[in-house]
């Protein structure tokens, strides 16, 4: 993309993509997912994963986590967007593990030039194990003024205690989940009952609140 910012880690250039969000009832998209690409000085690749990995500390994982979120940030004011949410993934285990003093997102923020509520903060509601501090920076988000999300909800070992707990704005179902629906009767049946018993807030929101992507 033309005036792309980057950041650099451990030799790593750090880039954006933007993964649409559609509204299937408003025909568009209505929100983007940053993704983060990782290549190093010869332009090979990092997976994700394989970028995640390389942090030695729960202190360097979390350097790593607000570095993507900067370049997200910083990448999505430069896009030719109307409105739209800008869809950020945290890292709630380093997150919940070094605790820091709230504050980065308010600056960066503002450092930005993007207003709070065009940001969905995306929560991995499979790997939060200190509820207590997950449900602490969910309230400093949404204080913030910035919108929930649960990813990959019905991976793994998702409950709906945690759910209905977190009270979120937006629930993203899991891939997997919707490709099985779409090819088996009796998982479309369970999709469509599990739908109905997720407590969506409509507090803050005037589209549907349950996407997949």
């Amino acid at each position: 993309m033309d005036n792309e910012y980057a950041e650099i880690y451990k030799e790593h250039t750090l880039r954006s993509a933007f993964q649409p969000i559609i509204s299937l009832p408003h025909r568009r998209a209505v929100g983007f997912e940053a993704l983060i690409r990782a290549s190093n000085a010869d332009d090979s690749i990092y997976s994700p994963e394989e970028l995640f990995s390389l942090p030695q500390s729960m202190s360097e994982r979390l350097i790593l986590d607000r570095l993507c979120r900067k370049v997200h940030i910083h990448n999505f004011t430069r896009q030719n967007t109307s409105g739209e949410w800008l869809f950020l993934n945290l890292d709630s285990v380093s997150l919940s593990i070094e605790k820091p003093k709230p504050g980065f997102m308010t600056e960066l923020l503002s450092i930005a030039g993007i207003p709070p509520h065009r940001i969905v903060i995306e929560i991995l509601e499979s790997k939060i194990d200190d509820k207590g501090y997950i449900l602490e920076i969910i309230k400093h988000f949404r204080e913030m003024g910035c919108l929930i999300a649960i990813d990959d909800f019905g991976a793994g070992h998702s409950n709906f205690d945690r759910i209905w707990e977190l009270s979120p704005d937006i629930v993203k179902l899991d891939r997997s989940l919707i490709y099985r629906a779409a090819l088996e009767p009796k998982i479309k049946r369970i999709l469509t009952g599990m739908i109905s018993l997720i407590p969506v807030s409509y507090t803050h929101l005037t589209l549907p609140t349950i996407y997949s992507v």
